[in-house]
C-alpha cells in the first residue's frame, strides 16, 4: 500500500509500536492471528526498542497448542502499511523498521491468511465511546480495552478477524494472565477481538492531557484537577 492511502494527520507522527500475538496448533500448518495491535507514539515519547525475541506459553496439557508474542517498532508509515496488507491473499509478521532489531527467523514470516471487516470504513477513525459513559479502560462495554489506563485521549481503528477455534486458548486461564500483562486486554472477556487488529492513534486535536494541583481555601487540601493542554498532532 502507498502511504498515500494512510490518513494525512497520522504520517505527522514518528514511531508506532506493533504487539503480535499468533496461536500455533496441530489443525493448522501456519501461525494464526491471535491478536495484533498498533500504538502510534507521540513524539514526546521516546523510540522504544524491538522485544529481542519471541515469548511463549504453552496450552493447557496434551496438544493443544502454543500462543507467542512479540512486540517490535515500526516507523509510523511501515506499521500503518502492515496493518493494512493483512488480508486473505498475504498476511506476514511485521518487520523493525531498524536493521538491527530484524530477526530474520520471526519478522516477515508467514501467518494464516484471513479476512478483515474494518470498523469503521478505512481510513476514518473513532472515538471510543462505552456504553456508559462513566466507563473507564477495561470495565464492562469498553469498545476499546486494549487502551489501558492514563493513555489520555486516543481515536482508534478495528480490524475484526475471524475468532473460530481459540477455545482452548480463551479456557486457559494461565494463558489468558500471559496475553493480558503483554496486549494489555483480557481475551477471555473481550473475545470479539480474537483473530483481529487494532490501531491506536493519538487524538489531532488534544495533544496532551496534564494535571495540575490547585491549593484549596482556608487551608483545605489540595484538589486535584486534569486539563487538556496543546491542540495539534504533535
Amino acid at each position: 500500500m502507498n502511504s498515500s492511502n494512510l490518513p494525512d494527520y497520522l504520517t505527522s507522527f514518528d514511531w508506532a509500536v506493533v504487539r503480535v500475538a499468533t496461536y500455533v496448533s496441530g489443525a493448522t500448518p501456519l501461525p494464526r492471528l491471535l491478536f495484533g495491535s498498533i500504538s502510534i507514539l507521540t513524539r514526546d515519547r521516546p523510540r522504544p526498542t524491538s522485544q529481542p525475541s519471541l515469548e511463549s506459553f504453552k496450552i493447557g496439557k496434551g496438544r493443544h497448542g502454543k500462543v507467542f508474542v512479540r512486540r517490535t517498532v515500526l516507523s509510523v508509515n511501515d506499521a500503518l502499511n502492515w496493518y493494512r496488507s493483512a488480508a486473505l491473499n498475504s498476511f506476514l509478521t511485521p518487520v523493525p523498521t531498524d536493521p538491527s532489531e530484524v530477526d530474520t527467523r520471526l519478522d516477515g514470516t508467514p501467518i494464516a491468511p484471513t479476512d478483515f471487516v474494518d470498523d469503521p470504513k478505512w481510513p476514518m477513525l473513532g472515538v471510543p465511546v462505552g456504553l456508559d459513559s462513566l466507563f473507564g479502560p477495561g470495565d464492562p462495554g469498553d469498545p476499546a480495552p486494549f487502551i489501558g489506563s492514563g493513555s489520555g485521549s486516543t481515536r482508534i481503528h478495528r480490524r475484526f478477524g475471524v475468532d473460530d477455534d481459540f477455545e482452548n486458548v480463551t479456557a486457559d486461564l494461565q494463558a489468558i494472565r500471559f496475553l493480558k500483562r503483554r496486549l494489555h486486554v483480557d481475551l477471555a472477556d473481550y473475545s470479539e477481538y480474537l483473530g483481529g487488529l487494532v490501531l491506536i492513534a493519538p487524538d489531532p486535536i488534544l495533544r496532551r492531557i496534564r494535571h495540575y494541583e490547585v491549593q484549596g481555601k482556608d487551608g483545605k487540601p489540595s484538589s486535584r484537577h486534569r486539563v487538556h493542554c496543546g491542540i495539534g498532532s504533535d
